[in-house]
């Protein structure tokens, strides 16, 4: 039951509950040792077609396999989760500066873009991803969440496939 509880059935990742649990005690030592963090927020471009043209369980294949890539792309110390539908987190620690979480998020969308082979079809799909870092764009979880989500629309807005940092407007 607390596999359940904390962890998305269809991916075995982490949820967004265990990922807000995790992240705040994170951001409570990244402030602590006045580290940095660094939030992705993707969301997956061309999805929904999946769903609707070849089903439900289609998409969910190629849900499990965007959870594998990504649990394949990033350090054990990171935590990613899948925060709901079509989107997944990915919360980063100790980051050094936007060009390593700029070459970071341009692996991920060449590696979610990649063909999804299931039961001898093809899937292609991409990746919008919004970038924040703490304490640059945010002082607490939700913040950086907000501030990643509306960085994640500005990708989209740009024309998806890429990524965009969050602009902390003070």
């Amino acid at each position: 039951m607390t596999e359940l509880a904390h962890h998305d059935a269809l991916t075995s990742l982490p949820n967004r509950l265990s990922f807000l649990k995790r992240a705040q005690q994170t951001v409570a030592l990244s402030m602590r040792q006045k580290s940095r963090l660094a939030l992705m927020f993707i969301d997956l471009d061309g999805f929904k077609p999946i769903n609707d043209r070849h089903g439900h369980e289609a998409g969910d294949m190629v849900l499990q396999q965007v959870a594998v890539r990504l649990g394949e792309g990033f350090r054990q110390a990171d935590m990613v989760a899948r925060f709901g539908g079509d989107e997944f987190v990915v919360l980063l620690t100790d980051v050094r500066d936007r060009e390593c979480l700029t070459r970071m998020a341009d692996k991920v969308i060449a590696r979610l873009s990649e063909p999804y082979l299931i039961d001898g079809a093809s899937y292609s799909i991409g990746a919008s991803i919004g970038i924040a870092c703490l304490p640059d764009d945010a002082e607490d979880i939700e913040s950086l969440i907000a501030q990643a989500d509306a960085a994640m629309y500005d990708a989209k807005r740009a024309g998806r496939n890429c990524s965009r940092f969050a602009h902390r407007v003070l």
